[in-house]
């Protein structure tokens, strides 16, 4: 198999990633591919969630870099994608499901989407998993969220934690969506979620 080499891109001249940091990550989402890392990186310091986007690894707190679609499962390395058409062909590759052009049915099944406008336009952040929360400042994605589907078996929970309002937590029950978040009082409001397990 063909070794790819990873750039390993540190945002904003700040933050660099150890080798051995990207060697993990990128396998952990590459399968059996094999990877060659950028050598001379050092250790990160206070970074946000990290994803692959244009075999580059990036900070998603210090911005998406153009992408337009970033998501994965809560625990593991993201991946982004740079436009819809883009994430469809990542999903044909891996058998995942059809998918729209950046819209409610770009949202496969045991996924939280959000995204940062009405009617499910604008950028895209999915999570998968159970059981697990996400810190959306990490992912340059706190306060934004516009439209959401819970397209899961589970509830799900978006929390507001910078207003101090007594309707801090929006839940979402399962196959629940919003096409647009100002109607529930929950617009731009999302800094957190939780996936429940059952």
């Amino acid at each position: 198999m063909k070794a790819r080499k990873l750039a390993v891109k540190a945002p904003r001249g700040r933050r660099a990633f150890s080798r051995s940091a990207v060697v993990t990550a990128v396998a952990a989402i590459a399968g059996t591919t094999a990877l060659t890392p950028t050598a001379g990186a050092e250790a990160p310091q206070d970074t946000g969630a990290l994803a692959v986007y244009q075999d580059e690894m990036i900070d998603l707190s210090e911005g998406w870099q153009g992408a337009q679609v970033c998501g994965g499962e809560i625990g593991q390395l993201f991946q982004c994608h740079e436009t819809a058409e883009e994430f469809q062909q990542f999903l044909a590759e891996t058998d995942t499901g059809e998918v729209g052009a950046n819209a409610r049915t770009d949202c496969r099944s045991d996924t939280l989407c959000l995204w940062e406008w009405p009617e499910y336009t604008g950028r895209l952040l999915y999570v998968t998993g159970r059981g697990g929360g996400l810190d959306l400042a990490d992912y340059n994605f706190a306060g934004i969220t516009s439209s959401v589907w819970n397209n899961r078996d589970q509830g799900a929970h978006l929390i507001d934690v910078r207003n101090n309002w007594p309707d801090d937590r929006y839940y979402l029950s399962p196959d629940e969506y919003r096409i647009d978040l100002d109607n529930q009082g929950f617009n731009n409001r999302t800094d957190e979620v939780w996936l429940d397990a059952n």
